[in-house]
């Protein structure tokens, strides 16, 4: 996945990470500065962040990457606010389940 060091500082308590549809795993690095990083890691190649169209709306770009978008931010607003994720949530709910369908 990534090993190294970040190149940036990030918020670790706001950063966070979940698996979709059990297939991917999205990663959330919720940055210390609202900057545009010029890679990931140390030593890795660079970007000029003045090249990167930063002004792109999300309508602008196709319906997979709107819903994928949608739901990353979605589960970060929810994670500000003191909530569980959708799939903390599902997995509270399924424990739910267990522990009213096998009472000890």
């Amino acid at each position: 996945l990534l090993d190294g060091e970040l190149f940036e500082r990030v918020k670790v308590d706001d950063s966070f990470w979940n698996i979709e549809d059990q297939e991917f795993l999205n990663i959330n690095l919720e940055k210390a500065e609202e900057k545009i990083w010029k890679t990931i890691l140390v030593g890795d190649e660079e970007i000029d962040p003045k090249s990167v169209d930063n002004t792109k709306k999300i309508e602008d770009f196709d319906l997979e990457t709107q819903g994928h978008l949608q739901k990353v931010l979605y589960e970060r607003d929810r994670k500000m606010a003191g909530l569980p994720t959708t799939e903390e949530e599902a997995n509270m709910k399924m424990m739910n389940e267990l522990y009213k369908n096998n009472p000890q």
